[in-house]
């Protein structure tokens, strides 16, 4: 069948110390600010897509490594990493013990939806309390001042395509940030 025809997934090794993904991180930490949240939507069971959220894992733990070398880039020497039986786990806990620069998480939407769970309210338990650690910009004018604020982090989704799983992760972002902004 031509709809479900997906090529195979290969993950080579030629970066075997992840600079590209260093790279990556670091113009995300110049651009805005010092905390990055990745959010992972890749399947982690029975999917060649195991493979390259594996691959995914490794890069940001090498880069992570690199990173706590250099500590203008990281405030902080904390490393969260959740996978999907941590979900439970409150992010505002993990977020109280100070700033994390780098958050990684692990959410398998695909399975969980076949699952007949409800990902929206996973989603949006899980991104609520990032969105509302990272002080989103704002602007406003009273009679008693202005006031505002600058957004200092960034919430990375990545996926193997870039409808389904990642339009609704994105859309349950931005209704948290227009949320916290209204």
């Amino acid at each position: 069948n031509i709809k479900t025809m997906k090529p195979d997934i290969v993950v080579h090794n030629l970066d075997p110390r992840f600079e590209s993904t260093r790279r990556h991180f670091n113009d995300l930490f110049e651009r805005y600010g010092q905390r990055i949240h990745c959010l992972s939507l890749i399947k982690q069971k029975d999917s060649q897509e195991v493979r390259l959220g594996d691959a995914f894992t490794s890069a940001v733990k090498c880069t992570r490594r690199e990173f706590d070398r250099d500590s203008r880039i990281f405030l902080s020497n904390r490393w969260i990493e959740l996978d999907e039986s941590d979900f439970a786990l409150d992010l505002d806990e993990c977020l109280a013990h100070g700033p994390s620069p780098l958050t990684y998480r692990r959410y398998d939407f695909l399975n969980q939806r076949a699952a007949k769970a409800n990902v929206l309210r996973e989603l949006r338990v899980l991104v609520s309390p990032v969105v509302d650690s990272m002080n989103l910009f704002h602007f406003v004018e009273s009679e008693s001042g202005s006031s505002f604020g600058l957004q200092n982090g960034i919430i990375r989704v990545n996926c193997v395509d870039c409808l389904d799983r990642t339009n609704v992760a994105q859309f349950t972002i931005a209704r948290c940030a227009l949320v916290r902004q209204l």
